[in-house]
């Protein structure tokens, strides 16, 4: 049984969807979307939510696979200097 006695063993109110960290991210990033945007009402209704969604999800998924790349090369290039100091530690 979780800590607050309702839910089944094991799961705690954060598993559930719509409360994990990434769906209250997802509301954040919406929010701050409209926030930052100045929409007037009457604009609000040609805004197609699921397109921007759509938009946002993939700026985000973009910019999270290049900063892996970013830091796979970095990760890489760290090695090779470990490699380096292990085999040559006087150059």
């Amino acid at each position: 049984m979780s800590k607050d006695g309702t839910l089944p063993p094991g799961v705690e109110a954060y598993m559930i969807p719509g409360n994990r960290p990434e769906d209250e991210a997802y509301d954040k990033m919406i929010d701050n979307f409209f926030q930052h945007t100045h929409f007037t009402e009457a604009e609000l209704k040609f805004v197609d939510l699921p397109e921007v969604v759509d938009l946002i999800t993939k700026a985000i998924d973009y910019g999270i696979t290049v900063g892996y790349n970013e830091q796979q090369l970095i990760d890489a290039e760290n090695r090779y200097y470990e490699e380096q100091e292990k085999y040559h530690p006087n150059r």
